[in-house]
């Protein structure tokens, strides 16, 4: 009988366990997924909050238009409303949507510069964190307009749905270092609640600011890339944070060599154009790798701190314009060697004048090597790295090795080519 009674109460225990989950379940076709978050500035105390919310009917088809395999149907469609924050937006949508909006899919949230030039953009950010449906690896990226006018002017033309875009760019990013990789709020909110570094975070526009003819391959800020037809959406360089707050910007070239300069390696790799100097009218190109961490000796014994860094990098030699022989000539290849090294400690030492004169403040996390002259954590706090940063004697090294030339082993003839 005691026994027929335990197996009673294990059995009811075990089905109430089994459907106590089942009470607040929500059918998939009444969710209403967002890709997309944008945050703006609004009247007074209120903000914009825009939400691009995928169409499940639209896409999927051939691809041969906009809509795909959904007819006429929109990809997605994008409400902006005007709320307190984050949180109370996503309710107030739900007068005009009959699906209940869900932001655990969101892939990227952009923030109007305007705002991000504001103490109230962290602010609304970390309250609206604490929510479980705001996923801390959901990317950051800074528009140079409205957040708003970015996500509707986003006119991808080879994904048909507004998420993959997002997803596939953010794969892109770490390819080619033209935007700061592992640009997530996680990563933001760790760097403002330490202070003891600068943040980078995505930089993009879908406006037209002015065409700029840069003196290298990526020495542009988002909106000046000389480019023609395609989605009008640039991305590339950084939107600068300090104390939660932007405080300037740096170019794809700036970013690319702030990420060499970091402790670890962060970018697989990247292509680069170096000057010629045996041919000043051409530039090299070669693609850069960095495999091994950056070499920081960190002196803290003066007043400001003295800084010497070495960079060991890889470089293959992808073409030669000039057609000079350096794959042959082994003293060539010597002045070329020690031309791009030249070249990227000069270049690597305009970046670090910016960060010290401009940004006031270290982006090349050298913060973590100083930690280690501490014995205490409240020790180095006391230190006050950002201040010190600024007045920092730095020297760079680069220590380059060419890796290969190519598959050729030789440039074609000058006179064949002339011929």
């Amino acid at each position: 009988m005691k026994f027929r009674k335990v197996s009673f109460f294990m059995i009811l225990i075990l089905v109430v366990t089994l459907f106590s989950g089942c009470w607040d379940k929500v059918e998939i076709e009444e969710q209403g997924y967002v890709a997309a978050i944008g945050i703006d500035k609004g009247s007074e105390k209120m903000m914009r909050i825009t939400f691009q919310i995928t169409n499940p009917k639209a896409g999927g088809g051939s691809g041969n238009t906009p809509q795909g395999g959904g007819g006429n149907s929109q990809p997605s469609d994008i409400i902006t409303v005007e709320a307190p924050g984050l949180l109370t937006a996503r309710e107030l949508v739900s007068v005009s949507v009959t699906r209940r909006i869900s932001l655990s899919h969101a892939k990227i949230l952009v923030v109007g510069e305007d705002l991000a030039k504001t103490k109230e953009f962290f602010r609304a950010l970390e309250s609206s964190l604490r929510d479980k449906e705001i996923r801390r690896a959901m990317s950051l990226m800074i528009s140079r307009e409205k957040a708003e006018d970015f996500i509707r002017q986003n006119k991808p033309i080879l994904e048909d749905r507004p998420e993959k875009f997002f997803q596939f760019m953010a794969r892109r990013w770490r390819d080619t270092g033209l935007v700061p990789p592992n640009s997530n709020l996680n990563r933001f909110m760790q760097r403002t609640e330490e202070g003891g570094s600068l943040f980078l975070t995505t930089y993009g526009t879908a406006k037209n600011f002015s065409d700029k003819d840069g003196k290298n391959e990526a020495d542009f800020l988002p909106g000046q890339v000389n480019k023609k037809g395609g989605n009008p959406t640039e991305i590339i360089g950084s939107a600068v944070f300090k104390e939660g707050r932007m405080i300037g910007s740096l170019t794809g070239d700036e970013t690319r060599l702030v990420a060499i300069l970091r402790p670890k390696p962060e970018v697989r790799s990247m292509v680069f154009t170096f000057p010629d100097p045996l041919n000043e009218k051409y530039r090299t190109v070669g693609r850069v790798i960095k495999q091994q961490k950056t070499k920081i000796h960190v002196d803290i014994t003066e007043g400001a701190p003295v800084i010497d860094v070495t960079v060991p990098i890889s470089i293959d030699i992808l073409s030669i314009p000039s057609f000079e022989s350096y794959p042959e000539d082994m003293n060539k290849q010597a002045i070329l060697k020690n031309s791009i090294e030249s070249y990227l400690e000069k270049e690597s030492m305009k970046v670090v004048q910016k960060s010290q004169r401009d940004l006031n403040g270290d982006p090349f996390l050298w913060e973590l090597a100083a930690r280690k002259k501490f014995l205490t954590y409240d020790d180095y706090k006391g230190y006050d790295w950002m201040k010190k940063f600024p007045k920092a004697e730095i020297t760079i090294h680069y220590k380059v090795n060419l890796k290969s030339f190519g598959k050729q082993l030789n440039p074609p003839e000058k006179q064949d080519i002339k011929q």
